[in-house]
């Protein structure tokens, strides 16, 4: 955990945080993640809040955060399974709308960059 988040690195969103600080698609990507998991109705993910948020190690980058408001209880497997069962189903319109939505995913990379 970190500043009361858990930092989530599965597999599946790898390519996206390897290059989340240098293209604005990746923000994005993990932008319309964390929204879709705020707004599910995924029993065992309640009282369990998501952000994009930076980790500076190793280098700087953006991830997705889990804050638990329980902080004895890890529900990563779940999280990670619906993230999956997200990107292979979800309609890539749907990432469309939300992505073309904000015409400046770069702006959000500069402003988490600044958060120390």
């Amino acid at each position: 955990m970190s500043e009361g988040y858990q930092l989530l690195y599965p597999d599946c969103i790898r390519r996206l945080t390897a290059r989340s600080a240098k293209c604005p698609v990746a923000m994005a990507g993990l932008s319309w993640i964390v929204l879709r998991l705020n707004f599910s109705h995924v029993k065992e993910l309640a009282g369990i809040t998501f952000e994009v948020l930076r980790s500076d190690y190793p280098g700087i980058h953006f991830t997705i955060g889990a804050k638990y408001q329980d902080p004895t209880v890890d529900r990563e497997f779940v999280i990670v399974t619906l993230i999956e069962h997200l990107l292979n189903t979800a309609p890539s319109r749907d990432f469309f709308d939300f992505a073309t939505q904000n015409d400046s995913w770069q702006n959000e990379i500069d402003r988490l960059k600044e958060i120390k």
